[in-house]
């Protein structure tokens, strides 16, 4: 239990390193949040129709 804590704040921002390394972080920041809300059916009537981000 006291090693459970430290050790998913480890993966989670062991997780971040490979977010921000790449260039495109946004459009995976953004896919990501679609796909929870998706899995999770929060937001079950709107979808995103188009997405375009320039970097």
């Amino acid at each position: 239990m006291g090693t459970s804590i430290p050790a998913a704040h480890f993966l989670w921002a062991f997780s971040l390193i490979f977010l921000f390394r790449r260039r495109g972080y946004w459009k995976e920041l953004i896919e990501s949040i679609v796909w929870a809300h998706n899995k999770l059916n929060v937001a079950s009537s709107t979808q995103p129709r188009a997405l375009s981000i320039v970097q």
